[in-house]
């Protein structure tokens, strides 16, 4: 009778291998921060900046979550300025141990966080170098406007110098999106967070242009600006 069962296949989802408590620790909190919706990128952060001190834990014969004290936080992220690193990943490191340590407090396995009354490393007050008006002239000069290329390459930078969006924002911008008479486009930054932004109307000419060369293509006004070219790093020489 039991040659004749058939076994049907299961499901079988994978579990990270884990070998230490802290290990389990940090697998728990990756799953925790996956259910509520983190992107990938962050998770990946988490993975790096925890997982690095965690390491460095047990190679100081810490094995338990229950074991860590200020000091070795402090003295991790001293070791880290030592190597030379930059302050805003230094401050990266900070904050993945601190959203692991404020977790593990909420969860029951710490009393409270050992970060709890710690200060960040302080980040170097840096304002980003704008684009003098003669630079931004020439940038724009180097565009030849009546080829596909140049019209993109036009239409770009003037999109870019209106709206400041971030290379992934303008990345996935798809020219259909944006309103020809306001100007508006919903773009999504970070964490797929949404922000209104306004292109100008000289821009909006300049894209309406390139549309034109673009005219009868596959992707026609529903792509982004890179979609019809080959040679995205043509102005960059122009600086």
């Amino acid at each position: 009778m039991l040659e004749h069962l058939t076994l049907q296949p299961q499901l079988v989802v994978a579990l990270p291998l884990v070998t230490t408590p802290l290990d389990a620790s940090l697998s728990a909190f990756l799953l925790a921060q996956e259910a509520a919706r983190h992107t990938p990128k962050t998770l990946e952060h988490y993975r790096y900046t925890i997982g690095g001190f965690i390491a460095w834990l047990k190679a100081r014969g810490v094995s338990d979550v229950t074991a860590i004290a200020p000091c070795h936080v402090r003295t991790y992220l001293v070791a880290l300025q030592k190597r030379g690193l930059k302050d805003t990943i230094q401050h990266a490191h900070a904050r993945g141990l601190r959203a692991w340590c404020n977790w593990l407090a909420a969860e029951g396995d710490l009393g409270r966080s050992p970060m709890r009354r710690m200060a960040m490393p302080k980040l170097e007050g840096r304002i980003p170098h704008p684009f003098a008006p003669e630079e931004v002239q020439r940038l724009l000069a180097a565009c030849d406007r009546h080829t596909p290329l140049g019209a993109r390459n036009y239409a770009l930078l003037l999109t870019l110098l209106d709206t400041g969006l971030r290379a992934t924002e303008f990345a996935s911008l798809h020219v259909g999106s944006i309103d020809a008479r306001s100007g508006l486009v919903t773009v999504f930054g970070k964490g797929q967070k949404q922000r209104q932004v306004r292109v100008g109307a000289t821009a909006r000419g300049a894209i309406v242009k390139m549309l034109g060369y673009r005219a009868g293509s596959r992707r026609g006004r529903t792509g982004t600006f890179a979609d019809d070219t080959r040679h995205s790093g043509a102005v960059a020489s122009a600086r």
